[in-house]
């Protein structure tokens, strides 16, 4: 079995629902129940990829590959004959949330992310027999107002020792190891094909570590709700019952997930035939939201 990550950034507003609810929000994105982190679900995620590949194989036919490759990369259609029905070779998981990105008063932005959430990376990565880096040590606990950014350029310091993200006021700490870590993730998740460098930087940079409860509350109160109408044409106002309010995670956010392949040669179809440079899931497709580049390490 062949086992990999695969990194995926997101380049315009994503909404992978989880259907409606009774709250403000008519249509919420789905979250982990304990942690409230944006998730995208393995289900979404897999069948995005199996209509890219589709597409790109058979209406398109921009790939090299043949359908043999995808059916067994991803199980046939319901209906098909019952001798050709078996499960696909490639497993995803619900790609998790790796780092979120925060409005800062300098440096436009920064990537936050917070101990709980490298531990599970961590974590994640030997349950596929990666090697886990060693990770910070970080303050126990973690006082009201404080973080860790790794370069001591970080481009989001205000003054010598303090960031100001959203409307909150930091105390930042350098820390030697936050750094390296910084730079290697930046290299694990952003590509090295040109129009990246920017971002592979500036997130080699711009990395914050908070406290788990303050990276949570910014995961849960931090992604974009929109108002959304459909006009009755006939009286030139808003149809009845056609207002609601829809959530998007924003552009830059970084998930991962754990790619699993049963032959070993389904994921090298994924990454090489069907490629993930361009990906495009969730709710909204016809207005442009949810574009993701990809990566696999």
């Amino acid at each position: 079995m062949k086992q990999a990550l695969l990194y995926l950034v997101t380049q315009t507003p994503l909404h992978a629902g989880a259907g409606s609810t009774s709250g403000v929000v008519d249509l919420p994105v789905a979250r982990e129940k304990h942690t409230r982190y944006p998730l995208i679900p393995g289900s979404a995620l897999k069948g995005a990829l199996r209509h890219k590949a589709w597409a790109e194989l058979i209406d398109n036919k921009q790939s090299n590959g043949t359908k043999a490759e995808w059916l067994k990369a991803f199980g046939p259609e319901a209906g098909e004959a019952d001798d050709a029905r078996e499960a696909g070779n490639l497993t995803l998981c619900d790609a998790r949330l790796l780092a979120f990105p925060v409005r800062s008063l300098r440096g436009v932005w920064a990537y936050a992310t917070c101990p709980a959430v490298l531990a599970r990376w961590s974590r994640d990565l030997t349950l596929i027999g990666k090697t886990a880096p060693t990770l910070p040590t970080w303050p126990q606990p973690f006082r009201e107002g404080q973080a860790l950014v790794g370069d001591p350029g970080c481009g989001l310091f205000i003054e010598k020792d303090k960031i100001v993200l959203d409307e909150y006021s930091y105390n930042v700490a350098t820390d030697q190891k936050v750094d390296v870590l910084a730079k290697q993730l930046a290299g694990e998740i952003f590509p090295t094909a040109s129009g990246f460098e920017y971002f592979r930087s500036k997130f080699g940079r711009d990395l914050i570590v908070l406290s788990d409860d303050d990276f949570a509350d910014f995961a849960e109160h931090g992604t974009q709700v929109q108002a959304r109408i459909r006009i009755d044409y006939a009286t030139r106002t808003v149809a009845d019952g056609a207002l609601f309010y829809e959530e998007a995670v924003p552009p830059e956010t970084v998930f991962y997930t754990l790619v699993l392949d049963r032959d070993g040669v389904s994921l090298d179809f994924l990454k090489d035939t069907v490629g993930l440079d361009v990906l495009q899931l969730g709710g909204d497709q016809s207005t442009g939201r949810g574009f993701l580049r990809g990566n696999v390490r």
